[in-house]
Parts: C-alpha cells; sequence; structure tokens
C-alpha cells in the first residue's frame, strides 16, 4: 500500500523495528506486505484528515481508498520533531568485510490463460526449485558477512523478500546504488521491467540453526517461494 495522510509530512524514524540514523521526511509510504515503520507526525491545525491508501503498480492494482480518519483537536501543544535522532543500532557493512557473494533467483510459472487457471497450476520458486522442508538450500558459516543480489525473472509481479532472523542492508535497487543503506527484513524486488533485482548484506554473528527466507506475499510462500538457511559454526 502507497500511504499517504492529508495535508501532512511523514517523518520515518525506523523501519522493520531498526532505527535511523537521521530521520526521513516523506509525502508518501510504501508499505509492502511484511513491511513495518516508525513514524513521527506533526499535527496540522484543528480537523479532520484521512490516512489513504493511493493507487499503486505492483504487477497487479494494490488496494486504495480510506484507512483511518485522524481528528486534530484541543489546545495546541508548543512540541517540534527531534534534531537528531541517537546512533543507531546497526553499523554500515564496508566492503571490506565482505566474505562471500550469492545470487538467489526469484520466479515464477503460470498457466497459459492466467484468469481461468486453476491454483495448482501456478508454481512460485527460488532458483527454479519449490520448498521442500527435508531441503537446506543455504548454508552460511557463522561469523559470515555476505552479499546477496536477488533477481526477480517472474514478468507480472513484484516479491517481496523477507528473511527471518538476521536483517539486511539495503545496497542496490535495479542497479541504483542505495545513499541511505537503511536495514530491513523485508524488501520488494521490483519485476523485470522495474529492474528486477536488489544487493543486500548480512552479518551472521550469533545464531546457529535453520531458519527461512520467503516471499511475504503470502500465496507465493505457499505456492513454493521460500527456502532454509542454515548458519552452521565450524
Amino acid at each position: 500500500m502507497l500511504l499517504e495522510l492529508d495535508k501532512h509530512r511523514l517523518n520515518v524514524i525506523a523501519y522493520d523495528g531498526i532505527q535511523l540514523g537521521t530521520m526521513q521526511e516523506i509525502k508518501q509510504l510504501l508499505i509492502a506486505p511484511g513491511q513495518r515503520a516508525d513514524v513521527l507526525v506533526h499535527a496540522a491545525g484543528p480537523g479532520t484528515y484521512e490516512l489513504n491508501a493511493l493507487p499503486f503498480d505492483q504487477g497487479h492494482p494494490s488496494p486504495t481508498g480510506p484507512l483511518a480518519r485522524v481528528v486534530v483537536a484541543g489546545e495546541p501543544l508548543p512540541m517540534t520533531l527531534p534534531a537528531a535522532l541517537p546512533k543507531p543500532p546497526l553499523e554500515t557493512i564496508r566492503d571490506s568485510e565482505i566474505t562471500g557473494r550469492r545470487t538467489l533467483v526469484l520466479g515464477a510459472t503460470s498457466p497459459q490463460n492466467d484468469a481461468a487457471g486453476h491454483w495448482q497450476e501456478f508454481t512460485f520458486t527460488v532458483d527454479g526449485k519449490i520448498f521442500d522442508p527435508s531441503r537446506i538450500d543455504q548454508r552460511v558459516r557463522l561469523g559470515a558477512v555476505e552479499e546477496w543480489t536477488i533477481r526477480n525473472t517472474h514478468e507480472h509481479d513484484d516479491h517481496m523478500f523477507h528473511i527471518h532472523t538476521n536483517p539486511f542492508q539495503v545496497i542496490e535497487v535495479s542497479g541504483q546504488a542505495q545513499a541511505d543503506r537503511v536495514w530491513r527484513d523485508t524488501v520488494v524486488v521490483p519485476r523485470p521491467a522495474k529492474g528486477g533485482s536488489v544487493v543486500i548484506r548480512s552479518r551472521f554473528l550469533d545464531y546457529t540453526g535453520v531458519f527461512m527466507l520467503h516471499c511475504h506475499m503470502m500465496n507465493h510462500e505457499e505456492m513454493g517461494m521460500m527456502q532454509a538457511v542454515e548458519v552452521y559454526k565450524d
């Protein structure tokens, strides 16, 4: 959903529960399935303001319309937005830290006539395979710092890459370097017509065991777009 609060700016201080280093002042906020944002809002004058979902093309139209109404009333309070934020909890991953790189490919197959297709005719894959709970797809050594390229080859939809346990830093989106390199645990991987890739970096520092990565479009996950990741200790 592409969100906008009438006659207000949205001041983002955290994404996916991870505090930013500096506040981001924006007019519209895109929230994909699984994503979260912490936002400060400086109230305008007395009145009623709508929080709206605006049209957005994710390969199919996203929901639109009013989600909530914000009523501003009462005696004014002389409050200002913070001039600065505390130091963020995670340090930027430097090029020199990278110990390995890998590429994951998100794909899908569908019947010739999508509209008439049965759901069992659709498959959603990572690296050409549907999820198998008995298979480990990605093995990562404890202490590794890795850069992953996530490619979307599905012509019709954006996908929402989500990984459990370890957040990641978003380095590139569709070949465009990201100046702010925000930390997230869910990121939109655009369809090929919009560039079709993201590059992320992550540290695997303290947890060993098996966890999931998957598309946070839950129907895509349920039809196969999920993998098991194992972090192991030598």
